[in-house]
């Protein structure tokens, strides 16, 4: 995301953990372009209306703004959140999409990171500062890549690989991911 927001000024506007790709040794690629836009001006911000996936929207975006990059970094919160716990924001509430709406943008609530979720508390506070209601305060993918490896070199644990195969159809085709989870034990 870093590369795509910093060298080619592209919002990807529906970031989510079904458009990580993961290869065999645990590298994310993104995927699916589909509604991404290249931000014409660095001041423009907004690249107007785009489709996406709500569970993964920013506040702002629900309540009829575009997408923008701070708006692709909520979304990276809230991809991260899903794909540490294994869990879907929110389904403990088991929330319509109104009710959705009304959580993230009139409440102001956020998915609740537990305690036995075992997130290291550098990640919980990465991931918060990331989906804050101001986007002006989400940091730069820039600086997420950059506290993300802070971590990793300051973190002595042992990764535990769990792989899975997931099946996903279209219309088209069927198609089956391998994917490795990863879980950190201090």
């Amino acid at each position: 995301m870093y590369y795509l927001h910093r060298i080619r000024n592209i919002c990807h506007a529906d970031l989510k953990p079904q458009n990580v790709l993961v290869d065999d040794k645990g590298t994310g690629r993104v995927s699916d372009f589909g509604t991404s836009k290249i931000v014409d001006l660095p001041t423009e911000g907004s690249t107007g209306y785009r489709p996406g996936t709500a569970l993964y929207m920013p506040p702002e975006r629900l309540s009829g703004g575009g997408a923008t990059k701070e708006g692709d970094v909520y979304a990276f919160a809230i991809t991260a959140f899903r794909i540490w716990t294994e869990r879907l924001p929110f389904e403990e509430s088991g929330l319509t999409d109104i009710a959705l709406y009304r959580t993230i943008v009139d409440d102001d609530n956020r998915p609740t990171i537990l305690e036995y979720d075992g997130m290291p508390k550098e990640l919980q506070q990465l991931i918060e500062g990331s989906w804050d209601k101001t986007p002006h305060m989400r940091p730069s993918f820039e600086s997420i890549a950059k506290r993300l490896k802070a971590m990793s070199v300051a973190s002595a644990c042992i990764v535990k690989k769990e792989r899975r195969i997931e099946r996903y159809r279209s219309k088209e085709m069927t198609f089956e991911i391998n994917l490795i989870n990863f879980k950190r034990y201090y």
